[in-house]
C-alpha cells in the first residue's frame, strides 16, 4: 500500500510539472484592428481588450480557400485565432477568418 502511495504521488509531481512547462492553448474571436507584417504581429480587439498576437509560419491561417500567411490578413477581417501566452509574447496556433 505504502509503494502504491509512492508511484501515485510521483506521478502527480511528474504531471504537475509537464503541465506547468507548457502552456494551455486559448481562444480569442474577435475584430482585426492592426497588422504589422514585419514583425508578425496582429491585434484582434474582443469588445474592449486589444490582444497582440505573433505569427510565424508555423502559424496556420484558415479561411474558405486555403491561406498560408500574415498578408492574406486584412485589418476589419473577424477572426478567431488559437494561441499558446508564454513570457514573451502570445503565440498564435491558428487563424481562422470568418
Amino acid at each position: 500500500m505504502k509503494r502504491f502511495i509512492v508511484v501515485l504521488l510521483s506521478l502527480l509531481f511528474l504531471a504537475s510539472t509537464v503541465s506547468a512547462d507548457s502552456p494551455e492553448t486559448k481562444q480569442v474571436t474577435g475584430v482585426v484592428t492592426s497588422i504589422d507584417v514585419k514583425r508578425g504581429l496582429i491585434t484582434v480587439r474582443k469588445k474592449e481588450r486589444d490582444i497582440v498576437i505573433n505569427i510565424n509560419d508555423k502559424t496556420k491561417i484558415i479561411e474558405c480557400i486555403e491561406k498560408d500567411s500574415i498578408k492574406d490578413i486584412n485589418i476589419g477581417n473577424k477572426v478567431t485565432v488559437k494561441y499558446k501566452e508564454d513570457k514573451e509574447s502570445n503565440r498564435a496556433t491558428s487563424v481562422t477568418i470568418k
